[in-house]
């Protein structure tokens, strides 16, 4: 319920529209049962992300497929269960790049979604150099989410180039 909502208070003003006071009047709820569910607008933006991921990691790639065309197939299923939201994505982008709070609150929640996507894809996850994985491939997600924001090509072929690109850079590092 709350989701909807959400996706429609960005869609009207970006991250200036996620208040307490907004949601409360759009989903009918208590001002109070919110701020407990939302203490702040980065849970809000949470709420979209983890509704995305989840939908996306509910599509299993085939185990027959590579390490990289298994990863490739799970970013890009993320993208296309986005694909109905990328305008307001977009003002989310725009407004997050200029709030390190919100960023530094979201970031160990999007931290673990890469994880399973990696553990899910068949990267390792247990070694001395997941870690620095970790953030090697969250990285690169980021700019994958960039580049597919604006990417207008009928099949997104920029963002599977640039993916497919910074997959092949990734691999090839000696971990």
């Amino acid at each position: 319920m709350n989701e909807q909502a959400i996706w429609k208070l960005v869609g009207e003003g970006g991250m200036a529209a996620l208040t307490i006071d907004r949601l409360a009047e759009e989903t009918g709820e208590s001002p109070l049962k919110l701020s407990q569910l939302y203490p702040e607008p980065a849970f809000m933006v949470l709420v979209l992300v983890e509704a995305i991921h989840n939908q996306s990691m509910a599509i299993s790639p085939p185990e027959t497929s590579s390490t990289q065309d298994r990863l490739t197939d799970m970013v890009m299923n993320h993208l296309d269960f986005s694909l109905i939201h990328r305008e307001s994505i977009r003002r989310l982008w725009s407004d997050l790049v200029t709030m390190p709070s919100a960023l530094l609150t979201l970031r160990p929640y999007l931290m673990k979604m890469v994880a399973r996507i990696l553990k899910e894809s068949g990267i390792e996850s247990n070694d001395l150099w997941a870690p620095i994985r970790l953030r090697a491939y969250f990285a690169l997600f980021l700019y994958i989410l960039y580049t597919w924001l604006y990417d207008e090509s009928a099949q997104q072929e920029q963002t599977l180039v640039a993916l497919d690109k910074g997959l092949k850079q990734l691999e090839a590092l000696p971990w």
